[in-house]
C-alpha cells in the first residue's frame, strides 16, 4: 500500500479498500512487511523456549508478550502484568474468575487461547494454536497500519470484524472501539460515560440496533455513517469541499451509498 491512504477522507478510503477482499489486503501487507515476519519468527522461537508460564511475563520475554497481546488487541495492557497473570491463569470453568468477569471480551479470548490454568504451556507451544495467534497478529498488525494512516478506517475495520459477535448493547459499552464507533456515529456526548450503565445502554441502543448486528447491509451503512461523521469532525473547512458535502449527506442518514463516491479513485 502507498501513503495515499493517509491524506484521503476515511469514507473514500474505505470504498477504495473494499475493492479487494480483506484477506487479500492482509496477505499482501504481511508479505511486504519484514517486521511482521521477523516478529512471528521471534514469537515461535521464544514461545518454544518457555520453561514455565511465569516466564511469559519476565522482562526478557517482553517482545513475546507484546506479540501475544497485540494479537488480541491488548498491547496497551503490557504493563499490567498482575492483571494479565490473573486473566491467563483463570479457571475458565469458574464464572467468578477474572477472565469471566472482565467486561472486555478480548481478555476472555486471550485466556481461552492460553488457558495456563488448564494446560500450562501446552497451548502456547502448540503449533496449531501458534498459527492461530499468528493469524490474529497479522490481522492486528494490518489494522494498526491502517490506524497509522487513518485512525477512523482502523476503527471501522475493527467494528466490521467484531460487531457480529456481540450479545447485547453492554458488549458494545465494554469494548472501547465498538463504543467509540457508535458514539461518533450517533454524536453521543462524552458526558454520557458518567451516567449509570443502564442509562448508557438506553442511549447507545437508540443509535445502534443490536438485533441487526449480524445484518451486513445494516452494519455497512452504519460504518458509512461513522466514517462520514469522522471525516466531518476532521474537516473544519468541509463546506467548500465537494467530497465532504457527500459526507454530510451520509451523516444525515438519508440513504447515502458508497456508489456516490465511485468516481473517486485512490492509490492503495
Amino acid at each position: 500500500m502507498t501513503s495515499a491512504i493517509g491524506s484521503a477522507n476515511a469514507l473514500t478510503t474505505w470504498y477504495s479498500l473494499a475493492k479487494t477482499s480483506e484477506d487479500t489486503r492482509v496477505a499482501a501487507f504481511v508479505k511486504n512487511n519484514r517486521q511482521v515476519a521477523a516478529a512471528t519468527t521471534q514469537f515461535e522461537s521464544a514461545a518454544g523456549r518457555l520453561k514455565s508460564t511465569d516466564e511469559l511475563f519476565s522482562p526478557q520475554n517482553y517482545r513475546l508478550l507484546k506479540y501475544v497481546l497485540t494479537a488480541y488487541g491488548l498491547e496497551s495492557e503490557i504493563s499490567n502484568v498482575g492483571k494479565l497473570k490473573q486473566v491467563v491463569n483463570s479457571d475458565l470453568t469458574d464464572t467468578n474468575s477474572l477472565a469471566n468477569r472482565m467486561s472486555d471480551p478480548r481478555f476472555l479470548k486471550l485466556a481461552q487461547t492460553l488457558n495456563f490454568k488448564g494446560g500450562g504451556l501446552a497451548n502456547i507451544q502448540n503449533a496449531s494454536i501458534q498459527a492461530g495467534i499468528t493469524a490474529r497478529y497479522n490481522q492486528a498488525a494490518y489494522e494498526i497500519d491502517l490506524g497509522d494512516r487513518n485512525p477512523a478506517v482502523r476503527q471501522a475495520q475493527y467494528f466490521k470484524n467484531n460487531i457480529g459477535a456481540i450479545g447485547d448493547i453492554y458488549d458494545v459499552l465494554g469494548d472501547n472501539t465498538l463504543r467509540a464507533v457508535v458514539s461518533t456515529t450517533g454524536n453521543i456526548p462524552l458526558e454520557v460515560a458518567v451516567q449509570d450503565l443502564g442509562t448508557q445502554a438506553q442511549v447507545f441502543s437508540r443509535q445502534f440496533d443490536v438485533s441487526k448486528a449480524k445484518d451486513a447491509t445494516y452494519v455497512n451503512r452504519f460504518i458509512q455513517r461513522f466514517l462520514a461523521n469522522a471525516d466531518l469532525k476532521a474537516n473544519d473547512s468541509g463546506a467548500a469541499d465537494p467530497t465532504v458535502q457527500l459526507l454530510q449527506a451520509a451523516a444525515s442518514g438519508t440513504g447515502f451509498d458508497l456508489s456516490a463516491v465511485s468516481n473517486i479513485n485512490l492509490l492503495i
